[in-house]
């Protein structure tokens, strides 16, 4: 590490030694570089200059008053939230990051840089199983970012990732530490990859467009796997494309970005249903023979925080919507029926506002609505309809469950001292879906249509 407070201290302690008159002046400024020091993180001393290393940790408690039920799982084990994964009655020590970053200088000239963010705790059990090396479903540990950037002085110049990027869908970070809510919202959880492993390249047509363009393995996936049955196996060549457009105000106080994913053969990953995988069974085999076709998926969100409140208050949204080809339906764990039954669909709509109370504590609030059609993520529970129920039945006389689901989501936030961060949250989850009997609402546990969650977080950042 540099010795910049050495730096720093010895020019100080030999003008306090020449009098008291210059001592308070010094010691000010003094306290002043060093908190700027700090502020720009702490810079490693390597071969290549500019390297900084940061990051935060997070630990949290959560309760589910899901039928008042607690610690009532088998063994003892706590009852998960349902929606959020969260459990209840339960201490988690939720992430440690370690981010190691050499930014992008900001003239615009030939350069290089990289990123890396490794993920310890509960919350990186999260990723998907085709992870190899960079942490799965089972780990604990997980590489959530590993990218090189190059910039190439072409027009506005073109900045190139590659490796593994954040995905530019949807609104919420891949962190509960960076977003205002403690919980992860329905719509980050269900319908937004997260990452991807590719390239994603951003070239600014103004200094208030830029442009964005991607082609990667899948969602959240670090090799690709892509369902393709007709071949025998895994598909040789099927890739992710993903494009995009980010708009910023000229004041700086607002922002939008749209931004679309496209498959044109089946990722594995990429929408769920609740009897197994798009046109496949659960364990990813294709029992019908055929592949899967297009998946489209598509986000769009925005920030504004209005200019006469000093940006005190700040109001979001975010549209997420999944459209998946060839969604094979069946009953009760049946083999899938016919191909091209019907296709599967997701959408979800959120805001979101915050308001600072002071300087150190805000409120936040978060409320969404998700629609599911034919169990699509999983948000059926399975049931057969009974006689006499109003379940949609599809062409192929196959029973097509939909889900809807409300989330509201309220947080207070309060920074006691510089760098920790105290959070208190309350969540409400309602689902409904159509067809089946009395207990068709009961994807909540004890036969109940909604849950509530109660959490409380700590966050300490050195980034």
């Amino acid at each position: 590490m540099r010795h910049w407070m050495g730096i720093v201290w010895v020019p100080l302690a030999l003008a306090l030694a020449a009098g008291d008159s210059l001592g308070g002046e010094l010691e000010a400024r003094a306290k002043e570089l060093e908190r700027l020091i700090e502020d720009q993180g702490i810079y490693l001393e390597t071969a290549k200059t500019g390297v900084k290393l940061g990051g935060w940790v997070e630990a949290s408690y959560t309760y589910g008053l899901n039928g008042g039920g607690t610690d009532s799982g088998i063994n003892g084990t706590p009852t998960e939230n349902v929606v959020t994964g969260d459990d209840s009655n339960d201490f988690s020590m939720n992430a440690v990051r370690l981010i190691l970053e050499k930014a992008l200088p900001e003239e615009k000239t030939w350069a290089a840089g990289f990123r890396v963010d490794l993920v310890f705790g509960e919350d990186a059990k999260g990723g998907f199983d085709n992870e190899p090396g960079l942490g799965n479903g089972n780990s604990a540990v997980n590489i959530e970012a590993a990218y090189v950037q190059l910039r190439v002085p072409v027009g506005n110049c073109i900045d190139i990732s590659v490796g593994k990027w954040l995905s530019p869908l949807g609104y919420e970070a891949t962190d509960r530490a960076e977003n205002d809510n403690f919980s992860f919202g329905i719509g980050a959880t269900y319908l937004e990859a997260g990452t991807h492993t590719g390239v994603l390249a951003s070239m600014p047509l103004t200094d208030l467009v830029t442009l964005m363009f991607g082609v990667c393995n899948g969602w959240s996936n670090s090799d690709a796997d892509f369902l393709d049955g007709d071949r025998g196996g895994t598909s040789d060549w099927a890739k992710t494309l993903i494009g995009g457009i980010e708009v910023e105000s000229r004041g700086g106080n607002a922002w939008l970005i749209a931004a679309a994913s496209w498959s044109s053969e089946g990722d594995a990953f990429a929408g769920n249903v609740a009897n197994g995988l798009l046109d496949g069974a659960a364990d990813g085999s294709d029992i019908d023979g055929e592949e899967n076709q297009n998946i489209v998926a598509f986000s769009i969100n925005g920030e504004w925080k209005p200019v006469c409140l000093d940006g005190r208050l700040k109001f979001a949204f975010c549209i997420d919507f999944v459209w998946a080809e060839d969604n094979l339906e069946r009953l009760g764990g049946n083999t899938p029926v016919g191909r091209d039954a019907n296709s599967a669909t997701a959408w979800t709509a959120a805001l979101f506002a915050r308001y600072d109370l002071s300087g150190r504590s805000y409120l936040a609030a978060r409320g969404e609505y998700l629609h599911a059609d034919d169990g699509t993520l999983g948000f059926t529970d399975g049931l057969v309809p009974s006689p006499n129920s109003n379940a949609s039945i599809d062409r192929n006389d196959i029973y097509a469950s939909n889900a809807d689901l409300y989330s509201f989501t309220l947080t207070l936030g309060y920074a006691p001292c510089d760098g920790l961060l105290l959070r208190a949250e309350y969540r409400l989850d309602i689902a409904s879906s159509d067809g089946g009997d009395d207990g068709e609402n009961n994807i909540f546990g004890n036969n109940r249509p909604d849950q509530h969650m109660f959490s409380v977080d700590a966050v300490y950042t050195f980034w």
